[in-house]
């Protein structure tokens, strides 16, 4: 019997109340028999249909809220299924069918679609429909960036923080091991971001949790780099001491493995087996190919290959660690999870030692923190730096600048030779030694002792990149956001009467709803978005379609609270344009801060000649 059929008498009882059996049968067009078969099914091991004579009402157990939370409730949660049905898991989206198992209409999910068009629209994909089947058009390279974009939007609610490991772990380990983190990183060189710290303190919970170590002398690992890593000493005396145990040298390996992923020491000190790297580079290119995914290769790379060295190791023993975190992982996001079930696949044949559940857990994490940390990197200037290996100088630069410049720039690759670049993609160079052959990417020359006339050498040519970026960023979406149908040049000259003719206007094109307007004064409300010649008004909230500005002039001035504006730019934000709106956003209010250019803007009579005058600028 279907499965389905009981999910629908579910649903609708949950939606109508009590119901005859009469009724019900009649409401989903099938007989009173199979109602009552229904029944029988659905309280086969938990009662969930309640029945007094000829009525039957849904019980209000647990059990229902967990049946209705399996299934997508509102746009975005259909839209984000659909996405991962059809780009993911490769599956055929026919919508007649969806409409049965999702419970809504055909009609609902034709419109989802068309939203989706509207909102996906920055990632130039198209969705369509062909015989009622869901089809995608983009390049393979956009594809890609929606599915990051949707997975790394799924697990933001559901990143790891010290409350989840209080509640999955002794709570005192956890207050012992985050004290130890934050005194070691108590200084600008040693991590880079939050993730990094989290990512630390989980191991090093799990790994102190675990150990069962009792005697103990010191391994050949820490008597060999405890000369020159004394915070690695230092932290490793005060856990065994706070704990009173003794780690093994699988354990301290493990440690400085982690210290290494997040501090700038020399990562060739203890060499990867070849097949382990080989593994990691081929798992890589098999889950970005697999699963439209980008995955940030550089940032911890390091800490993954000597997971899988490690994880191999307890795989040939049959030693492996508990995880009781692996339910929340897998609840936070199934298709992060099933990539981890991948992994270990591969992993199998590769290796030919099967993994655990938890073990997976384990991996999903570094896959998480993968697609999460490419996001962040996105953000921020990539930089390489060219440097002669010589008495850790490297280690001493890089530290120099990323106490600096932490916020603008990562270093995700660090050479020795001029021949190596061109192996990898950067923003930025950072050389200490002249460079024979100029690249295309720009490049700053510094000395091998960082003064602050290096440093501030690097701050002007990192705000010469973002400007340009910033300018290639506006140039690429100028025309999605700017449109002829929006620019208006009538003799209006109150704010209200521009702001009420504007708001019209997006809903007439139906890029916001009818509660526009309202938002847009309550903002108003409470601050004049007004600046010297021009206004930029917008709402509380991001609820547009599609982000949009229109555009309004009037050279003989409007009177915005007792100013005089002659631009108008009213924006419409969609949720996920956000983030790059806002990086247009600053660049065009700095531009209309020159009042010449903003009275030239508004005598313009055409939208050709405003839009032509803006990008001259830009």
């Amino acid at each position: 019997m279907s499965s389905n059929q009981v999910n629908r008498l579910i649903s609708l009882l949950q939606s109508e109340g009590v119901l005859t059996i009469k009724t019900a049968s009649i409401k989903l067009k099938v007989s009173e028999r199979s109602i009552r078969n229904y029944i029988r099914e659905a309280n086969a091991q938990t009662p969930v249909i309640q029945k007094d004579r000829s009525k039957i009402w849904v019980s209000s157990d647990q059990s229902i809220k967990s049946i209705n939370q399996k299934i997508p409730q509102n746009y975005k949660e259909r839209s984000r299924y659909m996405i991962k049905k059809r780009i993911i898991e490769n599956e055929i989206v026919d919508l007649f069918e969806l409409s049965d198992l999702l419970y809504v209409s055909y009609s609902t999910l034709k419109n989802d679609i068309a939203k989706m068009n509207q909102e996906y629209q920055q990632f130039q994909i198209h969705f369509r429909l062909k015989n009622d089947q869901l089809y995608l058009d983009g390049s393979e390279k956009k594809i890609r960036k929606l599915i990051s974009h949707v997975l790394a939007d799924e697990t933001a609610s559901h990143t790891i923080n010290l409350e989840t490991l209080i509640n999955n772990y002794e709570p005192k380990i956890v207050q012992i091991v985050t004290q130890a983190v934050d005194n070691m990183i108590d200084h600008p060189s040693i991590l880079k971001n939050d993730l990094a710290r989290m990512n630390l303190i989980l191991h090093l919970v799990i790994i102190s949790q675990r150990s069962q170590v009792k005697e103990f002398s010191p391994s050949s690992i820490e008597k060999k780099i405890s000369m020159d890593n004394p915070r690695f000493v230092s932290l490793i005396h005060y856990l065994q001491n706070s704990f009173s145990i003794r780690y093994g040298e699988e354990d301290l390996e493990q440690i400085y493995t982690l210290l290494i992923g997040n501090i700038n020491y020399d990562h060739s000190r203890y060499l990867i087996p070849q097949r382990i790297i080989e593994f990691s580079n081929s798992l890589i290119e098999l889950l970005e190919s697999r699963y439209h995914v980008e995955l940030n290769r550089e940032m911890n790379k390091e800490m993954f290959l000597r997971h899988i060295y490690n994880l191999l190791i307890r795989a040939k023993s049959r030693s492996f660690i508990k995880n009781p975190m692996k339910d929340s992982i897998r609840a936070a996001s199934p298709t992060i999870y099933e990539m981890a079930i991948v992994a270990s696949i591969e992993f199998e044949h590769y290796f030919h030692f099967a993994l655990i559940e938890d073990e997976i857990a384990f991996l999903a994490i570094h896959i998480s923190n993968w697609i999460n940390q490419a996001n962040e990197l996105s953000n921020k200037l990539n930089a390489i730096m060219l440097c002669p290996e010589y008495i850790n100088i490297q280690d001493t630069i890089m530290q120099s600048i990323t106490a600096r410049y932490s916020d603008d720039l990562i270093i995700t690759k660090v050479v020795s030779s001029e021949e190596e670049i061109d192996h990898f993609d950067y923003d930025l160079l950072i050389s200490t030694i002249p460079i024979v052959n100029a690249p295309a990417i720009p490049s700053v020359l510094v000395s091998p002792i960082m003064t602050e006339t290096n440093l501030v050498k690097l701050r002007y040519k990192i705000e010469e990149i973002k400007r340009r970026k910033t300018s290639e960023l506006i140039r690429s979406h100028f025309f999605e956001y700017f449109n002829e149908s929006l620019f208006f040049q009538t003799g209006l000259k109150t704010k209200d009467s521009v702001l009420s003719f504007l708001c019209d206007q997006l809903v007439k094109h139906e890029f916001v709803n009818d509660s526009f307007e309202k938002s847009v004064r309550e903002r108003e409300d409470v601050c004049s978005t007004a600046f010297s010649l021009f206004a930029i008004p917008h709402p509380l909230l991001s609820s547009a379609t599609q982000t949009k500005i229109a555009v309004f002039i009037n050279p003989d001035g409007i009177d915005w609270n007792g100013s005089v504006v002659q631009v108008v730019l009213l924006l419409a934000i969609n949720e996920v344009d956000k983030r790059i709106f806002m990086n247009v956003y600053e660049p065009l209010i700095g531009l209309l801060s020159d009042d010449e250019l903003t009275m030239t803007l508004a005598r313009s009579n055409s939208f050709q000649s405003f839009t032509n005058l803006l990008l001259e600028k830009m």
